[in-house]
């Protein structure tokens, strides 16, 4: 079995800690292009959405290195990334590629259907094992997300923005190939200091709320890399939707209280969106 998944941001660094912690061969999609669009738009449905688009060029990409096995997330609820798996599938049947598609639905839905499919995958590896990945996975989630807030704070402070470019870059790839939670947080700390100790301008800059579907809001590529762009402007990004918050509450079902989570803004909005929304209907 050789397994690959769909990019989505820094998605990528998580699963890969999880997937090798648990003993499976990873095939990483090669980072998103206009190639990954090109194939995607050509394999699928018109009216398809554009991270549908992506994740089959991801896909197809993987195949291309050897890649036999699809992991993805399911879901429930008005958004159509719960069919994401089953169209696509059907797609690469109808190419006739030899895929298989591997679905985690929230354990919400079936607790017991989670568990089978792990176990499909893991083999005989203990629950013990299984446990220490996941933790592992987490650690670099939470990493991630703490560097790439700090990033999104000072990009428009610091007089030298592609300096902290650099260093989150390199940030990243220490984590990514980090084999223990020390050295993780090791990295962060890091990168914490080296960013903070920067030079800053005096002026504070505009603060704008980066809002949208949470596919494009958190992959670069689907987003034109606005986040980047607007912060080399002098402008501040916020955003209230971030990797580990959605690994939280999609996958271990708001277990883990996390400081990203904004009860006060559910509030706020509440008198104007009181029910469940999804990225596309």
């Amino acid at each position: 079995m050789r397994i690959t998944y769909p990019h989505m941001g820094h998605l990528y660094i998580v699963i890969r800690a999880l997937l090798t912690g648990l003993g499976l061969d990873v095939v990483l999609p090669p980072p998103t292009s206009r190639r990954t669009v090109e194939l995607g738009v050509r394999h699928s449905p018109e009216f398809a959405c554009f991270p549908f688009k992506l994740n089959m060029g991801n896909y197809l990409e993987a195949k291309e290195m050897g890649a036999d096995t699809i992991l993805m997330a399911g879901g429930v609820g008005p958004c159509r990334f719960g069919y994401y798996a089953q169209v696509q599938q059907q797609i690469l049947s109808d190419l006739g590629i030899e895929m298989e598609m591997v679905v985690l639905e929230p354990p919400d839905v079936s607790f017991r259907e989670v568990k089978d499919k792990i176990r499909y995958l893991i083999g005989d590896l203990s629950w013990w094992q299984m446990i220490k990945a996941v933790r592992f996975a987490w650690c670099k989630a939470r990493a991630v997300d703490t560097i790439e807030e700090k990033l999104l704070h000072l990009r428009p402070r610091v007089t030298e923005p592609q300096k902290l470019e650099s260093y989150f870059r390199e940030a990243l790839q220490e984590i990514d190939g980090a084999d223990n939670r020390k050295k993780v947080q090791q990295v962060v700390r890091g990168f914490l200091i080296r960013a903070e100790t920067m030079p800053q301008h005096s002026r504070e800059p505009l603060r704008v709320g980066l809002v949208g579907e949470i596919f494009t809001v958190l992959e670069p590529f689907a987003n034109y890399d606005i986040e980047k762009r607007l912060g080399l402007l002098g402008v501040e990004v916020t955003r209230s939707i971030w990797l580990s918050a959605w690994i939280n509450e999609h996958l271990l079902g708001g277990l883990l209280r996390i400081r990203h989570e904004c009860v006060h803004d559910k509030q706020l909005a509440a008198p104007y969106l009181n029910s469940v929304c999804g990225g596309a209907r």
